[in-house]
């Protein structure tokens, strides 16, 4: 289905900035003026380009033509993470209300915490096949003052004077303290999974340039030590820009990084991505773009990547077939011209208001158009790498995010496909089931049932 905005905007939007593969958690729904590109707190303009990363960020296959790479499927169970606490001179931590231990209930707690922690999340969307643990170290004052590191220029500016440095620096630090050749998972040679969690709120949050933007990079060259290499980290605030705790969607969005998946939200902030239906969008804010403490799950596009799902290629026409929820089971069907699908295919999955997507404000079918020959991820509203059809046709998704109408452009219930809101997906619908050059695809998902746990629908190929 081929999307539509004007030309105009289309061009002034594209001229605001952060045009690059950033792994950025993305900016509060509603913090910048989609006209201007100016945060509406501070008046500074959205983060330039976050410099290359030198490696990949995870073990990873390239696929194809993709201008982003292929997570490899996750094999073992359990994974060993780093929490390094660093305050500053000129920025002091909460070290009394924000305790290491506060951060080990927030991140590794078993179904203690009262909104869930990170291994609950983790826990939860992979189907119980991950599991991350974790040490949080005590709070330490690095040597340079977090001006030093930020520079004005989120922490993202050039080395010394940003967080590459700030890693080096925390690494040292925590030397002491920590054997870092436990936390080689795979017996590489490199620390896994490495959070700096630094002192103050994110710039994601603050609008502030004076403010570190979280995000997931490599150090400028790998760091020995304890045998060792430091390479892969992300970088997490510790607390939310009104003082309370940090949540955990940062951590999971950051941490989707480490594992291989890209942004899934519009660089360029011309369009909300898949908007709050996947965790490498603003899912990461929660279901309301209010609930950052209870992260979306990951869109069914990133689960297969991940090798949490295999998808179920649908090669003969099927009728009243089954589709589990997402939430507790691990199906989505993958559909495609005559049951061969390439780079350009359909996903379908039932989304409901389980776990962590309790607070979904709709349920029913998400169907997803995936086009793995997409080089810009979802920066080009017309043609995204993951797009969702949007079942009342509306294509809200597709806009900028405005903060007076929150909900609807980060999706809303007329999203979903049911038998009160839309049954029927083909080549005549609205959306229609098309590829991205107009041609009839043949795929249909059709007399889509009421929307519950286990919804039936038709679902053709040919």
């Amino acid at each position: 289905m081929i999307k539509k905005l004007s030309v105009a905007m289309i061009i002034a939007l594209l001229a605001i900035v952060l045009t690059t593969n950033a792994f950025a958690m993305p900016p509060k729904p509603g913090l910048y003026d989609t006209k201007t590109g100016l945060s509406k707190t501070t008046g500074d303009p959205l983060p330039q380009k976050l410099p290359e990363i030198k490696k990949p960020v995870t073990k990873v296959i390239k696929t194809k033509d993709l201008g982003i790479t292929k997570a490899t499927k996750v094999k073992k169970t359990k994974t060993k993470a780093i929490v390094i606490l660093v305050q500053f001179s000129d920025n002091r931590a909460d070290t009394v209300n924000h305790t290491p231990k506060d951060y080990k209930k927030l991140l590794f707690s078993k179904k203690k915490y009262p909104t869930g922690s990170l291994r609950d999340y983790y826990y939860e969307i992979s189907y119980h096949k991950f599991v991350i643990k974790g040490k949080v170290t005590d709070w330490y004052t690095v040597n340079q003052s977090y001006n030093y590191y930020v520079n004005n220029s989120y922490g993202w500016g050039e080395y010394p004077n940003n967080a590459q440095k700030l890693v080096e620096d925390a690494v040292k630090k925590a030397d002491k303290d920590i054997d870092f050749s436990k936390y080689d998972n795979d017996g590489d040679g490199y620390v896994d999974a490495l959070f700096v969690v630094h002192a103050g709120p994110g710039a994601e949050e603050t609008g502030s340039s004076g403010d570190i933007w979280s995000h997931a990079w490599n150090t400028i060259e790998p760091i020995p030590v304890d045998g060792v290499n430091v390479s892969t980290y992300t970088m997490e605030p510790e607390e939310h820009a009104y003082g309370n705790l940090i949540s955990i969607g940062v951590f999971a969005h950051e941490y989707g990084h480490v594992l291989g998946l890209p942004d899934l939200y519009d660089l360029d902030f011309s369009s909300a991505g898949i908007g709050v239906y996947g965790l490498m969008s603003y899912g990461a804010w929660g279901a309301d773009g209010y609930s950052p403490y209870r992260p979306t799950h990951m869109c069914a596009w990133s689960k297969i990547q991940l090798g949490w799902i295999n998808p179920i290629v649908v090669t003969n026409n099927l009728e009243k077939q089954v589709i589990h929820n997402i939430e507790k089971k691990p199906m989505v069907y993958k559909l495609w011209t005559n049951g061969s699908p390439e780079n350009e295919y359909f996903l379908v999955s039932n989304r409901q208001p389980i776990g962590f997507d309790d607070q979904l404000n709709g349920s029913g079918l998400l169907i997803w158009h995936v086009d793995e020959s997409v080089t810009t991820q979802n920066n080009n509203e017309s043609h995204k790498l993951v797009d969702l059809e949007e079942a009342d046709g509306l294509n809200q998704l597709d806009i900028p995010i405005d903060l007076v109408n929150r909900t609807a452009y980060l999706g809303d219930a007329g999203d979903f496909f049911n038998r009160a809101n839309n049954p029927t997906f083909n080549g005549t619908s609205n959306p229609n089931s098309d590829d991205y050059n107009g041609n009839d695809t043949q795929v249909s998902v059709t007399n889509i049932s009421q929307s519950k746990k286990n919804m039936k629908a038709d679902l053709k190929v040919r």
